[in-house]
């Protein structure tokens, strides 16, 4: 099965897509029961065989948090919502949903073949928010973000990884940093001027995404934790310098990768702070 919107995700996992007639049929009805097209890219990822048993390997989340294809269903804007206003008008179809609060994730049915992905959290009042730019985005980082993943769940998510999987983060998580310290704006302006951002594929679990322009270097955020990560000791160090005098960073900093770096303590030794 050749992919247009998708092929790089399936590229990062090493599989190979099968169509799926039966979903495709089942895509076809829902179509026709309620007047509407489906994305090409939301189409395209329905249609691969078994598709969310995939995608639950390889992102996190349960399996029953993501809908299944006949529940692929357009509605609108709640009126209630704080986003309606913005949003006018506009038709949804939720895709995935959370298990333990109302957060929910869907694409924003704006007329293009591959939309934008809206969140919305579980604050009052509920409110839509983009997210990434398109659904094909959103699949990629989600399975990206999955396979670099460096948070204290990462062992309970090894043990369920293909081997190709395991050997892939062998070779790719080694050497990390965490913190527990707040992002501040200037922090933030910091990093856009000398990394890319990426999406935010989960708001509830990470506010901010960067990488370097390579992809050797990546820093994950939320509101109260840091984590630095690099392919090599040396890369993490080039990084860890760099962030040094963001918030309390150089006092915080410490290892929890793969292999053991003294860097933070050499940096107290060498940098004043």
């Amino acid at each position: 099965m050749e992919l247009q919107y998708h092929q790089s995700a399936f590229e990062l996992i090493g599989k190979v897509p099968i169509f799926s007639e039966d979903a495709n049929a089942v895509l076809d009805q829902l179509e026709q029961r309620y007047e509407f097209r489906f994305p090409a890219s939301l189409r395209e990822w329905y249609s691969i065989h078994n598709i969310l048993e995939m995608f639950f390997k390889y992102s996190w989340g349960d399996p029953v948090e993501f809908v299944q294809v006949e529940k692929l269903i357009p509605k609108k804007i709640a009126d209630e919502n704080a986003s309606a206003r913005r949003y006018r008008d506009a038709r949804l179809i939720v895709f995935k949903t959370a298990l333990e609060s109302d957060c929910q994730w869907a694409i924003l049915l704006d007329g293009s073949d591959d939309p934008p992905v809206l969140f919305e959290d579980d604050t009052a009042p509920p409110s839509w928010e983009p997210i990434a730019s398109s659904f094909s985005e959103w699949c990629y980082s989600e399975i990206r973000f999955w396979l670099d993943d460096p948070n204290e769940m990462r062992d309970w998510q090894f043990q369920r990884e293909s081997e190709q999987s395991r050997v892939w983060r062998h070779q790719h998580s080694s050497w990390l940093l965490t913190a527990y310290d707040s992002v501040s704006n200037r922090d933030l302006d910091l990093l856009r001027q000398h990394f890319q951002q990426g999406p935010l594929t989960r708001p509830s679990e990470a506010r901010f995404f960067f990488q370097s322009a390579t992809g050797d270097q990546q820093l994950v955020l939320d509101d109260n934790r840091w984590f630095l990560w690099a392919q090599t000791e040396e890369s993490l160090l080039q990084l860890t310098n760099f962030v040094w005098s963001c918030g309390n960073l150089a006092e915080k900093l410490h290892d929890v990768g793969d292999h053991y770096t003294d860097i933070p303590q050499r940096l107290r030794a060498s940098r004043p702070y």
